[in-house]
């Protein structure tokens, strides 16, 4: 029923906006679309439906677009942000009808979620086994071995200066990242005695060796760990109202930590930084002592700092959307090309070596905004991506419906095959990467591709870790003519 309610409360609001396009609607609609947003996020978690990308991708796209364009309006004002439209070049009318797209096109997904076989059922819980210890332990080893040698840094993998080659650890250690911490809380949260104290100390690692993994990851990655602890895992403790609110602080309180750390170590990296040919390679080692000499000359310049990003950088996703909206109508499309980039992007440096090949020219093109803006009359600029965004620079406003249903239906016949290829324990890790993704608003059609490609490594991880050795248990105890198999789980 709730969904229903949800649905028509969308169209409403799409339809009102379209009404009516100044910014005082477009302020109200947007706060409606990202209450929408939030609601649908709760029911999600509290379980009461069956766990679906389409639903987990609305929710996102709503919290995004919507709480993005409230807050900015919120926080600028109304006359600074008229001022503000006529800057970017955004047609007034487009800064509404760019929302409208994202309610409409969320609208969409949730309709189509109700056809979609849920990942995970109603109420289902999912045990942490063993295994996903052993593997959170190998994990967070790679990670480990990644920062010291430098292929894991700064804002995530790094890039070999004057190639911008990324090493195969770097790869391994950037799909690993964000999948560790909600995997360490569901165990923490699920076992007893010494082995919470092992699960408890391995979500602490984590969330230190994610910080400086930037604040996008960082906040994305707590929801995920909120979905994992009270949808995945179960976990429903009996609180009052008061400690509700308490526990809602507190998680606040953590984001806003994190990101006034995330803020610190990107103030730092910006005097720190050795700029080569590749791009930029940033030095934990040479970032600490700037991070700590920035915090005692003016401990308020982060704070500061801050505050303005807020103000301006959430507005950005809707101003971009607004950019291509304009000419979505008048320019052709680029058929795939944003696409096919992602393609390209995802493939390892290995495999480019291996061919005899080179990824220079792929990675000389960049950004999505690098092989648009220019086709669309727009500045190079360092513009917010979205799915929203890949669809309409590659199939015209059309592609705004079509990519976000394409991408989760593409996820989920992935997930269908792991389902039906791996074993539960191997579905969770899968699952887990899935939610991560999901709930990203500000992810291109790159990023999802690269997600899909971080996918195929985990899982081919875990067969090599858990999978193979058990086959050659197998053939030894078959060899030996003992039926012996107490060695599965």
């Amino acid at each position: 029923m709730i969904l229903i309610i949800l649905i028509n409360v969308l169209i409403l609001t799409g339809l009102a906006l379209l009404a009516i396009q100044n910014l005082v609607s477009l302020f109200v609609c947007s706060g409606i679309a990202a209450g929408c947003g939030l609601l649908l996020l709760y029911v999600i978690v509290r379980g009461t439906y069956g766990l679906r990308f389409t639903w987990l991708l609305a929710s996102s796209l709503l919290i995004g677009y919507g709480g993005g364009s409230f807050s900015t309006i919120f926080n600028v004002g109304f006359s600074d942000l008229y001022d503000a439209f006529s800057v970017f070049g955004i047609p007034k009318p487009w800064g509404a009808y760019a929302m409208v797209l994202v309610v409409f096109s969320c609208t969409s997904l949730l309709v189509a979620g109700f056809f979609e076989s849920p990942v995970l059922m109603d109420n289902q819980v999912v045990k942490v086994g063993w295994k996903q210890e052993r593997f959170l332990w190998f994990g967070m080893a790679v990670i480990f071995v990644a920062y010291v040698h430098g292929d894991y840094t700064f804002m995530g993998t790094a890039a070999e200066q004057g190639t911008g080659t990324v090493s195969v650890l770097g790869e391994v250690a950037g799909a690993l990242a964000p999948l560790l911490l909600p995997l360490a809380v569901m165990g923490a949260l699920q076992a007893w005695g010494l082995r919470r104290r092992r699960f408890v100390f391995l979500t602490l690692v984590s969330f230190v060796a994610l910080l400086p993994a930037g604040r996008r990851v960082m906040v994305y990655t707590l929801i995920a760990c909120a979905l994992a602890a009270f949808r995945l895992s179960g976990w429903k403790p009996r609180l009052t109202a008061t400690k509700k609110v308490l526990l809602g602080f507190a998680f606040v309180i953590l984001i806003t930590l994190a990101g006034l750390f995330f803020m610190a170590l990107r103030l730092a990296a910006g005097k720190s930084s050795e700029v080569g040919q590749g791009g930029s390679t940033y030095s934990i080692r040479q970032m600490v002592p700037v991070l700590i000499e920035d915090i005692l000359t003016d401990p308020g310049n982060v704070i500061r700092e801050t505050r303005g990003n807020l103000e301006e950088r959430p507005f950005l996703l809707e101003e971009y959307l607004s950019l291509l909206g304009r000419g979505g109508n008048t320019t052709e499309p680029m058929y795939g090309q944003d696409f096919m980039l992602g393609i390209k992007l995802s493939i390892p440096d290995a495999a480019y070596k291996w061919v005899g090949e080179s990824k220079n020219l792929v990675r000389s093109v960049g950004t999505e905004e690098n092989l648009a803006n220019e086709r669309y009359g727009l500045p190079d600029t360092d513009d917010a991506n979205s799915i929203l965004t890949s669809g309409i620079i590659d199939f015209g406003l059309l592609g705004v419906f079509l990519y976000p249903l394409a991408i989760c239906g593409i996820f989920r016949v992935i997930y269908f095959v792991i389902d039906h290829s791996f074993n539960k324990e191997g579905q969770l890790v899968a699952l887990l990467i899935g939610v991560y993704l999901f709930l990203q608003a500000e992810s291109e059609v790159a990023g999802y591709v690269l997600s899909l490609r971080n996918m195929v490594i985990v899982m081919v991880l875990w067969r090599t870790l858990y999978e193979v050795p058990t086959l050659f248990r197998l053939s030894a105890a078959a060899r030996g003519g003992s039926a012996d198999t107490s060695f599965s789980t």
